[in-house]
């Protein structure tokens, strides 16, 4: 529960949130980023990694260090997601991993990552829905943070 509420602490004061993922994680990003603007009242989309090059990424601010959260998962998906990690990173934003790789520090540096949710590892099409509840964990404690109930 800590992690989540460290991840809250920092998101109560983002005016954007950005949640990039790929394949069928897209349909879990959806479904957060439009609770995190119910619950939270914060200003979140999802993209699809492949189209966030096109157009958001010029929305991220290194003054602000805008608030980029992953659901990297094992799949086909995974090294363009760490590309876009990499990306987004060299443009001061703040990145948070939700994954279900045993190990993630193995294929990126661990300083490439602010905020590490790891959920449990399980090779499935239906992987992403293990990230569903992390996700509106940090939300609900956003929520809170931001005195919201």
């Amino acid at each position: 529960m800590e992690q989540y509420k460290d991840i809250a602490q920092f998101l109560k004061n983002q005016d954007n949130l950005f949640i990039l993922s790929k394949g069928v994680a897209c349909t879990v990003a959806d479904f957060v980023a439009q609770k995190f603007v119910q619950v939270a009242g914060i200003h979140a989309e999802a993209y699809s990694s492949a189209e966030f090059r096109h157009g958001p990424l010029s929305m991220l601010d290194e003054d602000e260090k805008t608030a980029v959260m992953f659901l990297a998962l094992d799949d086909e998906n995974l090294n363009q997601l760490l590309a876009n990690i990499l990306q987004v990173k060299e443009r001061g934003a703040t990145v948070i991993v939700l994954t279900n790789l045993p190990d993630i520090y193995t294929v990126i540096g661990p300083e490439k990552i602010d905020h590490l949710v790891k959920v449990f590892p399980h090779p499935s099409l239906f992987a992403s829905l293990l990230c569903a509840a992390p996700l509106l964990m940090t939300c609900y404690y956003t929520a809170l943070a931001k005195g919201l109930n």
